[in-house]
């Protein structure tokens, strides 16, 4: 099995990264916002959105003035 498929598989399954998702799909956010709108730690929200980098689900917003995080929906697509 192709392992870049896996590694996005194995992002989807965990609840709090679906909830970071769910909240860049609406808009980019920084981790700090996300952490606060999510009720986790700054450092749990930047360990879910490194593997979901590494899975192609989130990318960086390099249009906001500070620098966010923002869903890739190439990559759901290709998923989906």
């Amino acid at each position: 099995m192709d392992p870049e498929l896996l590694l996005a598989l194995k992002a989807l399954t965990s609840g709090d990264r679906l909830r970071i998702l769910g909240a860049v799909a609406t808009a980019p956010r920084t981790a700090e916002t996300l952490a606060a709108e999510l009720g986790l730690s700054p450092a749990r929200v930047m360990r879910e959105v490194g593997l979901l980098r590494r899975a192609g689900l989130i990318e960086f917003d390099r249009t906001s003035r500070a620098p966010a995080h923002a869903l890739a929906p190439g990559r759901l697509a290709e998923l989906g």
